[in-house]
C-alpha cells in the first residue's frame, strides 16, 4: 500500500532531489553565491548592531541614576558622577560634555564653558558641545567668542529650524549688546522669520530698533 510523506517530509525529499538534479545543483550554487556574497555584510552589520547596544546598555546600565538625577535637576550629583566618570577615563567626552550642561544650568558659565572646551579638545567635530558653549558664552556676556560659536552653530544647524532660531536670537542678542545694532536687527528678523511667535527675539528687535533711532 503506498503512503504519502507528510508534508514536511515530501518537502525535504523534493528539496533533496531536487539539489542532486543539474538545475537543482545550479540553484544551489546560485543560493550557495548569494549567501557568501550576502553572509560578509549581514555579519558586519549584525555585530556593528550588537556593539552599539552592548556599548548602550553598559553606559546607561553604568549611569542610569546619572541620567535621573540630570531629569530632575540634581545638578550637583550630576556633576559628582560625571567627574568620577571622568577620572576613569579622562577621554570620556560625554562626561565632559553632560557636566558642561549641568554647570550651565546651574550658572557657572566658566566651568560649563571650560568642559565644553576639553570637549571639543577630544573631538572637534562635536557640534554639540559647540551649540552649548555658544550659550554659555553669550549668558556670560563674552559677546565676540559667542558670536564665533553661534555662527558656527548656524551653519552646521541649518535644517533644524528650533535651534536655527534660537541661534540667531542670541547672536542678535550677542551683537545687541556689543552696541551693533545693525546686525542685531538682521539676526532677530531671520529668527523671526523662522519663528514668528518668538517673543523675545519681537521684544529685543524692536529694543534694537529704538537704539538705532528707527
Amino acid at each position: 500500500m503506498h503512503m504519502e510523506a507528510p508534508d514536511g517530509v515530501k518537502h525535504s525529499e523534493n528539496h533533496f532531489l531536487e539539489s542532486t538534479s543539474f538545475f537543482g545543483r545550479e540553484k544551489m550554487k546560485k543560493r550557495a553565491f548569494l549567501f557568501l556574497v550576502a553572509s560578509p555584510v549581514l555579519l558586519a552589520a549584525a555585530v556593528l548592531l550588537a556593539a552599539v547596544c552592548i556599548i548602550w546598555q553598559d553606559w546607561s546600565g553604568r549611569h542610569h541614576k546619572t541620567l535621573e538625577y540630570l531629569f530632575i535637576g540634581d545638578y550637583d550629583k550630576v556633576i559628582a558622577d560625571l567627574t568620577q566618570a571622568i577620572r576613569l577615563n579622562p577621554n570620556n567626552v560625554f562626561a565632559y560634555q553632560w557636566r558642561g550642561s549641568a554647570y550651565y544650568d546651574k550658572r557657572d558659565y566658566d566651568r560649563a564653558i571650560a568642559d565644553y572646551t576639553q570637549a571639543i579638545r577630544l573631538n572637534p567635530n562635536n557640534d554639540r558641545a559647540y551649540k552649548y558653549r555658544s550659550l554659555a558664552y553669550a549668558d556670560k556676556g563674552d559677546y565676540d567668542n559667542a558670536i564665533a560659536d553661534l555662527t558656527y552653530a548656524i551653519l552646521f544647524d541649518s535644517d533644524d529650524v528650533w535651534w536655527l532660531s534660537r541661534y540667531y536670537y542670541k547672536r542678535g542678542k550677542a551683537y545687541a549688546d556689543k552696541g551693533d545694532y545693525d546686525m542685531a536687527i538682521a539676526d532677530y528678523e531671520v529668527a523671526l522669520r523662522l519663528e514668528p511667535n518668538s517673543i523675545l527675539a519681537e521684544f529685543w528687535l524692536e529694543k534694537a530698533r529704538q537704539a538705532r533711532g528707527w
